[in-house]
């Protein structure tokens, strides 16, 4: 029944789950078994030491797309994988799986619906200057009516009355008829102590809504969309399937921090379109889906950071 809920795409159906998901280790139980996806995996071989792992709904979609025309100049795993069961997870840690049997040394995560504003070279360049480091981060602009900086790292705050209210005045947004019902649905969850905070990219202004915030983890890089590893890192650490297209990156950055591994930061610049090709729900339905993820990460917090 519950899977049924949570796979219907219906607000309702949505509203409904959380009645009996309401806490980080139900989020976690509901999570760790359901069923894999199935995926089909796609090498383009063109003899670099540089391999690109993308996950996609359709890899002859992705093919067609100007993005492809930077990603065909090097070696490229791509990850096809939908439906109900789709886990964005699953996909990388394949592609990546895939990509370790041969020797690449530098392997890049990337969602499919990036757009070129740099060329190859600025990435080999960029890959040579900052090959002291075990991470390179790229400069993402987000595409939309106006283009514009993404924040380059994110904290872990307490979700209190600030937070909260950030949750609601999205909800409000989206002009959402079940407002009321969404902001019973995060009084009625237990446990949920933590959410992230990204800021807006001005960094004044970040910084003075921080001073209003208790910081559980502080200025942590922030990777999602795209970013450069060395083959080492990627043979230590992979993502956590147990979230459902959402937050993983940010759990995997946690660790890698832990991990004690380096972050470059690079002036090769890549648009984001904010993982449209993935997303077959509205702006609504997202705001609840993510909500799971972020019990699952505060079940991660309490039990294992």
């Amino acid at each position: 029944m519950l899977e049924n809920l949570w796979s219907s795409n219906n607000l309702d159906n949505l509203i409904k789950f959380y009645k009996f998901i309401n806490n980080p280790e139900k989020a976690y139980n509901f999570s760790i078994n359901r069923k894999k996806p199935d995926i089909k995996i796609y090498h383009h071989n063109n003899n670099s030491s540089i391999c690109f792992i993308i996950p996609t709904i359709s890899i002859d979609n992705f093919l067609k797309t100007s993005y492809w025309n930077l990603v065909s100049r090097f070696d490229a795993v791509i990850v096809e994988s939908g439906g109900q069961y789709f886990n964005y997870a699953r996909s990388i840690n394949n592609g990546i799986c895939k990509a370790l049997k041969y020797d690449y040394k530098t392997l890049i995560l990337s969602n499919d619906d990036m757009e070129i504003i740099d060329n190859s070279d600025k990435l080999l360049e960029e890959i040579e200057n900052l090959r002291e480091f075990d991470i390179i981060l790229p400069t993402k602009i987000r595409k939309g009516k106006s283009n514009f900086s993404i924040s380059d790292q994110f904290n872990i705050v307490n979700f209190n009355a600030i937070t909260r209210y950030t949750n609601y005045i999205n909800w409000f947004i989206n002009k959402n008829a079940n407002f009321n019902e969404f902001r019973a649905i995060l009084k009625g969850i237990d446990g949920y102590k933590y959410t992230i905070f990204e800021g807006s990219g001005n960094k004044k202004l970040d910084n003075l809504i921080l001073k209003f915030l208790k910081i559980k983890y502080g200025k942590i890089p922030l990777f999602n969309s795209f970013g450069i590893f060395k083959r080492s890192v990627l043979e230590k650490e992979n993502m956590d399937e147990t979230f459902i297209n959402g937050k993983e990156d940010y759990e995997f950055v946690i660790r890698l921090v832990n991990d004690k591994f380096s972050f470059g930061k690079s002036t090769f610049r890549i648009a984001d379109i904010g993982g449209q090709s993935l997303n077959k729900y509205n702006n609504n339905l997202r705001i609840l889906k993510d909500l799971l993820s972020e019990l699952i990460l505060n079940y991660y917090i309490e039990n294992y950071f």
